[in-house]
């Protein structure tokens, strides 16, 4: 094993641990990436009248379109009957010309809805599939399938049926999109409701079967809705953003146009950008890609007769707010005398290099897309490890637009700005990165058309230390147990004292709380908790984080991200045992936010105190007991953080008890904390802020005896664990070693846990997606001097030496225990061998 002594009365020096540089100056002008321009042409037009499926006079007839990707035919759905049957139809135009009119599907079974027929879409593999609409509760919603465009003696297949009674109660029905094929066919749908019927969600359809005969359906809240709030953000058009977790979406009566993420597993949503185009009265939407950028397709109505459609692309800036960019604007075909489009309707789909704009009352309009090539170039730098462990490396990468041929200058800043000699292509790799290699990059990009300097990536070198302070015991990678994965579904780990044991929370390959060996990693069991599945538990995730006290009673929580609508929860078992039956030690909601990311625990029995932060604000919730059992929360307010702090979570990711009425604190971009908590007025303030420490460290554990902190460096390469001494004070902590996890797979959200054997000199420490890591690590060596030589005391495993010489040699002090009283005369030195 490896060795570390620590000598008395000797101070360890401190070093620079990272390295920053002030902002350079860019050479040369930069020129604005233009990516290639969209060209459109209008291919063909069929004015409404032209089919007695298209009419001039009815604005609720025709309010689908859409283009095969197999045949690039268009489609529209009509609720006029057509010639094979039923009282609507689906009608099927030749792509090559809009006046050859090729398929009537059979329409037989069409029937019910506030609105027989709305729009219709094609999957990747032809089939055809359109919706009604329904207007809220007491009316049907239905989807219907074909199987192809020109599929004439198919019967109309009804693949979802909501009668009346079990409809949404929200309207559903005026937007739809599709996207895959067969058991991959995704569908989503919105409706543009109003008073009571206001429209809150929007609805993902996935078929049950391989055959895709029957759907089912998923609601998701859009960000911003509740019940009462009147604004109806999609009333005017929605649309998959490619295979993307993600819809756009249109506020009816508005400019307003958002972008939504969602979560197809947790069924939740966020709104990533607001963006405005340039009317209020754009209806329906469709998004299409190429070249790297985004544009999104809708019709510009109008309501009055004979008022003129416009077919509408606008491009989508790389700003979230800025607004949309028009790269099409031109007049829908003009009609008969009469023609309107009373309700301001319109639809637009895109494929293959295809737009197909469609409004009630004014025809169809088919249009091609092509691209200017002869661009200047554009260009954006991408950084695979910006933190960087010294003898590691680091990929830095271009991406440019623009036509070709492109010619690549890449260029380091450390205080002068110099080209980097034999860089000329797109990716620059640095390593093995030393200290020097610190600095700022950038790349500039040329071709025929013009020049453009990305903007600078700063690369941070930090040093390795890898002293040897710390061995290794032994370490569990990602696939080494099917708990532990790359899944990012492993943040809480716990040591009981007790049983010589590791509890690890782990969501795969289910929700379990596993047992190891602190010893050997070695798999003991797992802990019962069928009552807390018993039932659909509360929580985004119902289990993630793990604490036990010093009796050995294990307490875990779940994770909750809105506060405003859900519990917080901590389960409670008597001991890490297979055969213990959880009980619920908490339920409620200490603070209206998300809580749960962290937990420490300490004492025992009615003295037991468990710790969790908060992933924003200043607070922090301290639950106590008066039995042992049932815990109550505190919320303590830090009142003296800085201002940047009060809003980004000073402890979101890293918490642990500190000495006496203490806690450490820390999250990914801010300093370590100590801070001190006044139980008289449950409050608490600062005391202590180690600013050395790099920013991407946050889960931690503490070592409160020998004054030493561990934290996770989620954000290094390669990932590893930090060992710092704060015993010294602020501002700057020491850095005692660096280990490394057994991979360095990337850990996004900055999860992980650390547990701390202050007896048995160990470390414990959880890596989301990089798996377990034991350490074993020596005591300090604290003397108490006394006239005739001085008490030795440690605390931890390892052999006491001494030598009448700082160099040595040293020999064992035999028998000595923890405290052992030095009588020698002369001076000697001490130190603890592990």
């Amino acid at each position: 094993m490896k060795t570390f002594s620590q000598q008395a009365f000797t101070k360890i020096p401190r070093v620079l641990q990272w390295f920053t540089f002030a902002a350079i100056a860019i050479i040369g002008t930069a020129v604005q990436a233009q990516v290639p321009v969209p060209v459109f042409t209008n291919l063909w037009v069929v004015p409404a009248g032209t089919y007695p499926g298209l009419p001039a006079d009815n604005n609720t007839r025709c309010r689908g379109v859409a283009i095969s990707p197999v045949t690039t035919n268009v489609l529209y759905f009509s609720a006029i009957g057509g010639v094979n049957n039923g009282v609507a139809h689906v009608g099927t135009l030749a792509f090559t010309n809009g006046s050859n009119f090729l398929a009537n599907l059979e329409g037989s079974s069409i029937s019910g809805g506030t609105v027989l027929t709305e729009g219709v879409r094609v999957a990747d593999d032809g089939t055809v599939y359109a919706i009604n609409l329904s207007g809220g509760v007491a009316s049907t919603f239905k989807i219907y399938k074909w199987p192809s465009d020109t599929d004439t003696t198919t019967p109309t297949e009804v693949v979802a049926n909501i009668p009346n009674g079990s409809s949404f109660t929200w309207r559903a029905g005026d937007y739809m999109d599709l996207r895959g094929s067969g058991a991959s066919t995704e569908m989503v749908v919105v409706g543009n409701g109003s008073g009571a019927a206001i429209t809150t969600n929007f609805v993902i359809f996935r078929p049950t079967d391989a055959a895709c005969t029957n759907f089912t359906n998923f609601s998701i809240t859009i960000p911003g809705s509740a019940a009462g709030v009147f604004t109806n953000y999609c009333g005017a058009g929605v649309a998959f953003e490619g295979t993307n977790n993600a819809i756009w979406i249109r506020r009816s009566g508005s400019a307003e146009t958002r972008r939504i993420s969602y979560d197809p597993d947790t069924l939740t949503a966020t709104c990533d950008r607001t963006n405005a185009v340039d009317q209020t009265v754009c209806q329906g939407l469709k998004y299409y890609s190429a070249n790297g950028v985004g544009y999104l397709a809708t019709v510009q109505a109008a309501t009055a007769a004979n008022a003129l459609q416009r077919a509408r692309v606008f491009q989508i800036p790389t700003n979230p707010t800025a607004p949309l960019v028009s790269v099409l604007n031109v007049t829908m075909p003009i009609t008969s005398t009469g023609s309107q489009n009373g309700n301001g309707l319109g639809n637009v789909d895109a494929k293959n290099g295809y737009f197909a704009f469609g409004a009630p009352g004014h025809g169809i309009a088919f249009y091609s897309v092509s691209f200017i090539t002869n661009s200047p170039p554009g260009v954006t730098l991408s950084s695979a490890n910006p933190t960087t462990v010294e003898g590691f490396t680091n990929t830095l990468t271009a991406t440019a637009t623009g036509s070709a041929p492109l010619s690549y200058l890449w260029f380091f800043n450390n205080g002068t700005t110099n080209q980097i000699p034999g860089a000329t292509t797109n990716i620059y790799t640095i390593g093995p990165a030393q200290l020097t290699n610190a600095g700022r990059y950038f790349v500039v990009v040329t071709n025929p058309y013009g020049s453009a300097t990305s903007a600078v990536s700063t690369f941070t070198v930090l040093p390795g230390k890898f002293t040897g302070y710390a061995t290794n015991l032994w370490s569990l990678a990602p696939g080494t147990r099917p708990y532990l994965t790359t899944s990012d579904t492993q943040r809480g780990v716990a040591y009981d004292a007790v049983s010589n044991s590791l509890v690890v929370v782990s969501r795969t390959p289910s929700n379990a709380v596993y047992l190891l060996d602190a010893s050997t990693g070695a798999d003991l069991g797992v802990l019962d908790t069928s009552v807390i599945f018993s039932a659909t538990p509360p929580g985004t995730l119902p289990i993630n984080m793990v604490g036990v006290a010093d009796d050995g009673v294990v307490y875990v929580g779940n994770l909750i991200t809105s506060g405003a609508s859900d519990n917080f929860t901590l389960y409670r078992w008597n001991s890490a045992n297979t055969t213990d039956i959880p009980t619920q030690a908490y339920l409620g909601n200490p603070g209206i936010t998300r809580i749960g990311d962290t937990i420490s625990v300490r004492g025992s029995g009615v003295n037991t105190e468990i710790l969790c932060s908060f992933r924003t604000g200043t607070n922090v919730a301290l639950f106590t007991t008066g039995d042992g059992f049932n815990f109550t929360p505190t919320v303590i307010p830090v009142t003296n953080l800085p201002d940047v702090d009060q809003t980004n979570g000073f402890a979101g990711l890293g918490l642990a008890f500190g000495p006496t009425n203490t806690f450490w604190a820390k999250s990914s971009g801010f300093s370590l904390r100590q801070v001190a908590i006044d139980t008289n007025t449950a409050t608490a303030q600062v005391v202590a802020t180690y600013t050395n420490l790099p920013v991407s460290e946050a889960p931690l554990g503490a070592d409160n005896v020998n004054g030493i902190v561990a934290t996770v460096a989620f954000g290094q390469n390669p990932q590893n664990l930090s060992i710092w001494d704060v015993s010294g004070g602020e501002p700057d902590a020491v850095q005692l070693d660096r280990e490394l996890f057994g991979s360095s797979n990337a850990n996004a959200n900055g999860t992980g846990a650390v547990a701390v054997d202050v007896a048995g000199g160990r470390i414990f420490a959880l890596d989301s997606n990089n798996g377990l890591i034991a350490l074993a690590y020596p005591p300090k060596l604290f003397i108490a001097r006394e006239t005739l030589g001085g008490i030795v005391t440690w605390t931890g495993p390892g052999a006491l030496q001494s030598s009448t010489n700082l160099t040595g040699p040293y020999s064992d002090v035999l028998g000595a225990t923890s405290p052992h009283t030095n009588t020698a005369a002369d001076q000697i030195f001490f130190r603890v061998l592990r």
